[in-house]
């Protein structure tokens, strides 16, 4: 029996002699978010009108639940109290193969929520809290009659809170997860530990939070060497933490704790010096990036540790689940340390493949903390680094270096939980306009970009059986206060829990933002700080290489009127009506030639911001590329197009416009669509420090001509190496590389890059092994 098969056997058995009570004309809908998997609802057929104060009927396995509903009629504003006719009942006695499935019998005088265990119930009751909201502004909702039956896609639906980069209250973690709650998202990752902070108390190492939870200062902005010297220190006692397990629980979400190891582990290491490789002395990280120092894998104090942290951490979450980490741990300690280099040989590890002894040596590491969850019926999570070691079948794998962790750790027999950077990571900004947000670590993730993630694109349908779901995370190095929590959280999340909840085949982003006022209206009501860019256009250019086109799609919330130009000149006047020269938007805009397109969107009789897309067209514009290396798949969504498609990438490299390339030296050959006279040869190169991503070091410019005997001849227009970035220039800019040479007629154009091989000496995480990533765009020709 599928998730669905049964809920509609019981819905046709609900309570039907209510009809005719209490009638009420509808006026709301339960096209909520996460759209429901199945809704019927009766046309021209009275609805069910909610009070706040009416009767509620619940078993008393279900009184927790019944409990929350009341709460939630109160919280929101337009629905009245009165003399409340009607009645919602609760019943847990659905038949599903999901336990979190529910079922909707909407009738006037009678609404029954049945799930197939009280997690359904639950998020029964959320539909029913989000659907109030979709009436009309200032009207009491009435809900049609009607029949819903759901489940969802994913068992995992996460959310994680980094509180080591910047400690928040007991009452903000709880205010997390009922933001969780209302999304649907049922697990709770939280970071408790890491270089800057070890944030829950273990007695046994009462140093860890004495010592380890505060630091003197904090670096101020993106590199900029300059700290504030106001001290960060908390941490949350096993008392609170138990505090939170329970209130979640109510809510039907599990808390996964993370030990994060054995990189990230500064803070510990600042308490207990000797678990380090040099023995200090350490201190507690008041920067970003990634340490040198971690735990000592030759010592045997450090496999102690673990286990005896570990089996607190066990004795405060009851979670079947225990995140360690394993992410970013860098390897030079170990290749210096006589007890590492002991421990290697004893154990007889060999490089193997791209593998070294030392990354190895961190699987030995997983492995015993594995084993040590597993003495107690646990299971571990990983960032997709652990993939690099030795580990047990039954590791689950959490990819976050885009998506090749999770078809890799699938194709191994590993659980994986989707969670890549460039959909997932909302410390990014979210708006193209960086100038304009607040302080963000970098990127760019909008709201689309969140939505379009599908957790199983690319796997086959044995592999896409071991995905237990996606999740959004949230780090903290730049989110200082829960309001800015908030803000970066919403809507953002709202699309995760789309990604989550509804079936593939039934996701749409345009609708999507459709019914996304009425979310915006709960927002409202529980005063989240919510960012609000879905109000602006979100537009979306694809490339028509046959026809030589550019199509622009707009998009916006709800009904909001869209007005665009392709003059360069303001779609909204001063007056915040739409201008003389723009356009009402109705369908996709077709661009055949240079055009600066500029659209806003009027929503609830408010203008947004404008948004501006360049469109340049060139000779070399939808030429044929072809490249002597890959690309990185999650770097370059058209694939490399891109650097033909007539969009130049700004200083963002997230925005889809860039093609990035990994350790290796790429050269990028371009067919022009004609033969062209040309003078000229352009590209550009994205420069994101804090992302790892730097100018190339040298490249040369070659043309491809008719030589005077007619033959094919390459003609070398430019050679230039370039000097290595200062740490006094900008950590996030775009370089422009120009080649001009006196006119030839030419077929193609090729570049030959050299990347970076290091980061500079001067940067947080230079070292003999980190390599930058090298970004290039639009290939232009004059």
């Amino acid at each position: 029996m599928n998730k669905l098969s049964g809920i509609l056997l019981v819905s046709s058995l609900l309570y039907l002699g209510a009809a005719g009570l209490h009638a009420a004309s509808p006026n709301g809908s339960f096209k909520i978010i996460p759209l429901p998997s199945m809704i019927s609802e009766k046309a021209d057929a009275e609805g069910f009108a909610l009070y706040s104060n009416v009767k509620i009927s619940a078993p008393d396995s279900l009184s927790s639940e019944a409990d929350m509903l009341r709460g939630y009629l109160k919280e929101n504003p337009n629905i009245p109290t009165g003399n409340a006719p009607g009645e919602i009942a609760l019943r847990c006695t659905l038949s599903s193969d999901s336990p979190e499935a529910y079922c909707i019998s909407v009738r006037p005088g009678l609404l029954i929520i049945d799930g197939a265990s009280p997690a359904g119930v639950f998020y029964g009751i959320q539909t029913i809290r989000k659907a109030a909201y979709t009436a009309p502004k200032g009207e009491s909702p009435v809900l049609p009659s009607a029949t819903i039956a759901d489940a969802p896609r994913f068992s995992y639906r996460g959310a994680m809170l980094d509180v080591a980069r910047h400690p928040f209250t007991e009452e903000n973690v709880k205010s997390f997860i009922d933001m969780m709650a209302l999304h649907n998202l049922n697990t709770f990752h939280w970071h408790i530990t890491d270089d800057q902070g070890w944030r829950i108390e273990i007695e046994k190492y009462p140093l860890l939070t004495a010592v380890g939870s505060r630091r003197d200062s904090t670096v101020i902005g993106h590199n900029s060497g300059v700290y504030d010297n106001k001290p960060v220190g908390g941490y949350f006692t096993k008392e609170q933490a138990r505090d939170i397990v329970e209130y979640a629980a109510r809510r039907h979400i599990t808390v996964i704790p993370e030990i994060d190891l054995p990189g990230h582990m500064l803070a510990a290491l600042t308490a207990y010096p000797s678990l380090g490789c040099t023995g200090g002395p350490y201190g507690v990280w008041g920067r970003w990036g990634v340490s040198p120092d971690v735990l000592c894998a030759g010592n045997d104090s450090t496999l102690t540790f673990i286990d005896d942290v570990l089996n607190e951490v066990m004795d405060i979450f009851p979670s079947k689940y225990v995140h360690i980490g394993g992410d970013e741990c860098p390897k030079t300690r170990w290749k210096e340390c006589p007890k590492c280099q002991k421990r290697i040989s004893e154990l007889g590890i060999k490089p193997e493949g791209r593998f070294s002894a030392e990354d190895k040596l961190q699987g030995v590491i997983t492995t015993h903390a594995l084993q040590t969850l597993a003495a107690r019926g646990r299971h571990a999570i990983g960032w997709d680094e652990i993939l690099e070691g030795d580990i047990p079948q039954d590791a689950i794998i959490m990819s976050w270096r885009g998506v090749d962790g999770a078809i890799e750790g699938t194709g191994k027999g590993h659980h994986v939980v989707l969670s890549p950077a460039s959909y997932c990571y909302l410390d990014y900004y979210q708006s193209p306009d960086q100038a304009l947000e607040p302080m963000a670590w970098g990127g760019y993730v909008p709201v689309s970009r969140t939505y379009r993630l599908d957790p199983t694109e690319g796997m086959t349908p044995e592999q896409s059986k071991l995905v237990l779901g996606p999740q959004v995370n949230l780090w903290t190095e730049y989110i200082d206060n829960y309001p800015k929590v908030e803000y970066m959280e919403l809507p953002r999340m709202s699309a995760l829990a789309e990604v989550g909840w509804t079936p593939q085949s039934m996701r749409d982003y345009k609708d999507f933002s459709e019914r996304m006022p009425a979310l915006w209206r709960l927002y409202n009501a529980r005063d989240y700080n919510y960012a609000r860019h879905m109000a602006d256009v979100d537009a979306r250019l694809t490339t028509d290489h046959d026809a030589r086109k550019v199509i622009a799609e707009l998009t916006s919330i709800g009904t909001a009127s869209i007005y665009y130009t392709t003059d360069g000149s303001e779609p909204i006047g001063s007056d915040g009506q739409p201008s003389p020269t723009a356009l009402p938007y109705s369908k996709p805009i077709s661009l055949d030639k240079s055009t600066m397109l500029k659209s806003s969107a009027i929503f609830e009789g408010k203008a947004g911001r404008t948004r501006s897309d360049s469109v340049t067209f060139n000779p070399a514009t939808f030429g044929k590329v072809e490249l002597s290396h890959p690309f990185e798949k999650h770097h370059a969504p058209a694939g490399e197009a891109t650097l033909t498609d007539a969009q130049t990438g700004g200083p963002s490299f997230q925005t889809g416009h860039w093609v990035g390339f990994g350790n290796c030296n790429p050269t990028v050959t371009v067919t022009l669509p004609e033969p062209a006279t040309i003078s000229e040869v352009t590209f550009n190169t994205c420069v994101d420090m804090n992302a790892w991503i730097a100018d190339a070091s040298a490249y040369s410019i070659e043309v491809l001509t008719c030589g005077p005997d007619g033959e094919p001849k390459w003609i070398e227009t430019a050679s230039e190496s370039l000097p290595e970035r200062r740490a006094d220039q900008p950590d996030n800019e775009v370089e422009r590389h120009t080649s001009r040479f006196s006119p030839v007629k030419a077929e193609k154009v090729r570049i030959n890059l050299k990347a970076s091989p290091l980061l500079p000496v001067w940067h947080r995480d230079h070292s003999e092994t980190a390599r930058p990533l090298l970004f290039i765009d639009e290939i232009g020709v004059r």
